[in-house]
């Protein structure tokens, strides 16, 4: 059995995975693996894994998971030795043994002078790591030194490895590595005097002594020391044009041929370039296809890594471009003439022949006009073991020895990053629009004035390479602003390619056109019919909307063609670029579908609203939000779609089914414009959908603070709920129209309503609205004076909520009861109300009573002699608020205005406006911990 420890923990028993899945019986193997093959004392890992519990509890805990670990690595692996246990692991079965292993034996070839041999074995010991020592387990208290000790020798078995390439010639491909290395790890002086002796070696002599000048000073600023003997020295070397820095390279170490050199730099592609190499240079690897939609980049990338995997193959590196061939029948014989071959009759056979003994890189590009021919490529390697292919393809190839390596966008700036303008350079879209923007404007420069506008297209162009190269292109006319403005249409503003790049590359509508025309015809109207869904949807959704040509082979060719993205795995959705989008739409409207298609979604969408609808107030009303969020543009497009088409009973019934997601998950605004616009637009709707539209206008202006607006909209909601007979949506407006009286200061009028509303809810027999008069009930009590009363008359509207499975109404009047409850001193009570409230409101995605409750909390911390942290509360409540257009109603500012007057007198006024500000800066996680941390539990558990 292997134990894998660099990276994410992992058990393999030859080719089967063993899996373990908790975190705790992760530790535990790890802690066991870490002392292989020495007992570990019982005692010792208790208190590392089980710090928070008793010591017989955690020491029958630890019972428990060591007797299912025997269950999977083996009875005789794991062994009890005297008061301890003891992991068997033969010498050599773990990874971290053969990379310390293969580190040592590189080493000494390094220092014997065999620099090929030693790249290839230190390349073999990096290859065992995936990701950082542990993984997710590298927080461990005990695991921690160990973790940090790989860490080290992992950069410094890199070292040995640059200092081979360097020995073999690979000045280039070197330096751009080591120039990522430097910014990754500023204080390692071997990394700069390598970069140093990369940049000399390459022609770059300035560059290299200004590097020496920026480890100087990253030295001083950060340690307050000068830059060491080794690298003075080597800037001594340098000024002194020591020819020894230039070694005298093996001739056989590379032979590149068929590669055009890059007119431009690569750009924001290190990390994929650097985990492409490292696949290449895996010997069980024997073919990568890098697969990808047009323009984003496969070709660039092949090149950059056929330059720097130059000095691994003995016999070279091969490039064939095929984008001008589509009979696959004439690949082998172009790849032929590429290796100067004369085929006369059979060109598979003839290759095998040739290509038998070499060690050779062969890249492929454009596969995707010839797919049919992809067998022949396996084929070819059967013949050929030593050989490896590089094949650059919009769709994969799907052979056996294939693996599909898929090129992401380029990494995008976030909302708001423009603020730091350094910042907002490095980000890979950005500095490609840069680079590319000073081809053609040699003064271009982020600045404050175009900052934002160049994040901004860098995201509307979702970090696609040749839509930002041509859009960077139109700043030759346009500054960012204005090319912002005229973005628009995709497809015709970004026209103005190179006239000596491929003709496919010179508009973003020519490369998409390429994809296109390689589809079937009912992938051509899949395709089109996609561009109806904004944001992606799901897969039943794509086969009610998209009809007949839906097939699951359909879509499987398009997400294997790289048209359409699929995302997620319990519940995937599958998404297209908007570019490809836009091009989707121009598709469907040509073909004369695009109304028909609108209708569809407006339709499918009306029935999903609906149905979620009537399971929200519920158990599951966390997971069935969250389901509106994943498809809130497509609803947004439903509704204006009906609006357009004047359908108002379809735009209507959506907006009255999405009335309370509009309200619990914070789209105030948004959900207010949409519920004003279409019960202005459409009257005459359906009357119980008209009702809850302007219930559901009424709770979002109540929630701004419009009470009058709100009243007005309650009023009409009354009078059509009265008019059809519907008691339960009478009794809705009643209560509402109560909120109305409450929070004006009219006690007796809303409590009439609340009373009025609480008895119709009695004669339905509902629960959980039954619940919810309750609470408002008991807020005029409160209002008036009597907390005892009022505590009681929200005990039993939380009974009620619990009763009836209401989770955000339980958690809804359990905020009030902790605040009566504190009010009259207790304290334990209120904590438990208030964090199960906080945690069942998260999981619900209710910022407004999340907000409220944080309030709440900030007492619990003065009771706690913690008023800095109350004071951070007020603050992060009232940014919760602000992010939603939210307000404090006025039945809370009484409470409220008490909390801050007992939490400035605690601090004065200086420390308490710092611990406002500290809470505005806390995200919602940070303050929910917070809270957590004062109700007495985790914040893992909260």
């Amino acid at each position: 059995m292997d134990f894998l420890l660099l990276g994410p923990l992992e058990l393999r028993d030859g080719d089967r995975e063993l899996t373990v899945t908790g975190r705790k019986e992760r530790l535990l193997l790890l802690d066991l693996l870490l002392h292989a093959n020495a007992p570990v004392p019982r005692d010792r890992l208790v208190d590392d894994l089980w710090e928070e519990e008793p010591p017989a509890t955690a020491a029958d805990a630890l019972y428990v998971y060591v007797s299912h670990l025997r269950g999977i690595v083996g009875r005789e692996a794991l062994r009890t030795r005297g008061s301890g246990y003891e992991l068997a692991v033969d010498p050599g079965r773990l990874d971290v043994q053969r990379f310390e292993q293969r580190a040592r034996s590189g080493r000494e070839a390094l220092e014997a002078g065999g620099a090929e041999q030693a790249a290839a074995i230190l390349r073999e010991a990096l290859a065992l790591w995936r990701g950082p020592a542990f993984g997710d387990l590298a927080d461990a208290r005990f695991a921690q030194p160990a973790a940090a000790a790989l860490e080290a020798q992992r950069l410094t078995v890199l070292e040995d490895r640059i200092d081979a390439d360097l020995a073999l010639g690979e000045f280039a491909q070197v330096g751009a590595e080591l120039e990522a290395l430097v910014g990754e790890h500023p204080l390692r002086e071997r990394l700069w005097g390598q970069l140093m002796h990369a940049l000399y070696a390459a022609g770059r002599q300035s560059e290299a002594l200004d590097a020496y000048r920026r480890a100087r000073r990253s030295l001083v600023e950060e340690r307050g020391l000068e830059p060491g003997p080794a690298l003075r020295q080597i800037e001594q070397a340098i000024l002194r044009q020591d020819p020894s820095l230039i070694p005298a390279v093996p001739s056989s170490s590379r032979r590149v041929s068929g590669v055009r050199r890059p007119a431009t730099p690569l750009i924001g592609r290190e990390r994929e370039l650097v985990r492409l190499c490292e696949l290449l240079r895996d010997p069980d690897v024997a073919l990568v296809t890098l697969t990808g939609t047009g323009g984003i980049g496969k070709t660039r990338l092949a090149l950059e890594a056929a330059e720097r995997l130059a000095g691994d193959f003995p016999d070279g590196v091969c490039f064939v471009e095929l984008a001008a061939i589509t009979d696959p029948a004439l690949v082998l014989p172009t790849v032929a003439q590429a290796l100067g071959l004369q085929v006369d009759a059979d060109p598979g056979l003839a290759l095998g022949e040739h290509l038998a003994g070499l060690g050779l890189l062969l890249v492929l590009d454009n596969f995707e006009n010839v797919l049919e021919a992809a067998p022949a490529l396996g084929e070819l390697l059967a013949a050929a073991p030593r050989l490896k292919l590089l094949v650059t393809s919009v769709a994969a190839l799907r052979i056996v020895s294939e693996h599909d390596f898929s090129l992401p966008p380029l990494d995008l700036p976030t909302p708001g990053a423009h603020a730091d303008q350094a910042a907002l350079a490095a980000v890979p879209a950005v500095e490609m629009f840069v680079n590319r923007a000073r081809a053609v404007r040699d003064d271009f420069a982020l600045s404050p004035e175009n900052a934002e506008a160049v994040a901004e297209v860098c995201r509307r162009l979702e970090g696609l390479p040749l839509a930002i190269e041509l859009a960077a292109a139109r700043v030759r006319l346009l500054p960012p602003p204005e090319l912002l403005a005229r973005l628009t249409s995709r497809l015709d503003l970004l026209t103005d390619g190179a006239r000596d790049a491929p003709e496919r590359q010179r508009t973003i509508r020519a490369a998409i056109d390429w994809s296109y025309r390689l589809l079937e015809a009912d992938e051509q109207l899949l395709f089109s019919r996609l561009g109806v869904f904004v944001g992606g949807a799901t897969l039943e959704a794509i086969e009610t909307v998209c009809d007949e040509v839906a097939t699951l082979d359909a879509i499987a060719s398009l997400v294997d063609k790289r048209l359409l993205g699929r995302w997620g795995d319990r519940a995937p959705r599958f998404v297209m670029l908007e570019t490809l989008r836009e091009y989707a739409l121009e598709q469907s409207a040509a073909s004369g579908e695009t109304e028909a298609l609108r209708r569809r979604h407006t339709r499918y969408f009306l029935e999903f609203a609906r149905g979620i609808e009537e399971g929200l107030g519920g158990p599951e009303q966390g997971r069935l939000m969250e389901r509106l969020e994943a498809d809130h543009a497509n609803l947004r497009a439903a509704i204006a779609a009906a609006v357009a088409a004047g359908d108002g009973e379809s735009a209507v019934g959506l907006a009255a089914a999405l009335r309370r997601f509009w309200q619990v998950h914070g789209h105030v605004d948004e959900g207010l414009r949409a519920l004003e616009s279409v019960a202005d637009a459409f009257p005459d709707a359906p009357p119980l959908d008209r009702n809850k539209v302007l219930n559901g206008a009424g709770v979002l202006l109540g929630e701004r603070g419009e009470y009058a607006a709100s009243r007005a909209r309650f009023e009409e909601a009354l009078a059509v709920a009265r008019e059809i007979g519907d008691h339960r949506r009478t009794a809705v407006a009643l209560s509402n129209l109560g909120n109305i009286s409450l929070y004006e200061g009219d006690l007796d009028a809303a409590y009439a309503m609340y009373r009025e509303a609480l008895g119709i809810y009695e004669q339905l027999g509902e629960q959980v609205n039954q619940a919810v008069a309750l609470e408002n009930i008991g807020l005029v009590e409160l209002a008036r004076g009597e907390p005892e009363q009022a505590v009681a008359t929200f005990e039993t509207g939380l009974a009620r909520a619990e009763a009836g499975q209401a989770p955000h109404e339980a958690a809804s009047v359990s905020i009030p009861l902790a605040r009566a409850r504190l009010t009259a001193g207790e304290l334990d009570r209120p904590r438990e109300l208030l964090i199960s409230a906080l945690v069942t409101l998260q999981e619900l995605g209710d910022p407004h009573k999340s907000a409220e409750c944080m309030e709440a909390f900030a007492n619990v911390a003065l009771a706690e002699q913690r008023p800095a942290d109350a004071a951070a509360l007020l603050g992060a409540a009232a940014a919760l608020r602000r992010s939603i257009g939210a307000v404090r109603h006025g039945d809370q500012r009484g409470w409220y205005e008490t909390t801050v007057e007992r939490v400035r007198g605690a601090l004065g006024d200086e420390a308490y406006a710092a611990g406002t500000a500290r809470g505005r800066a806390l995200s919602v996680e940070e303050a929910v911990a917070l809270c957590a941390e004062l109700s007495g539990r985790p914040a893992a558990t909260a």
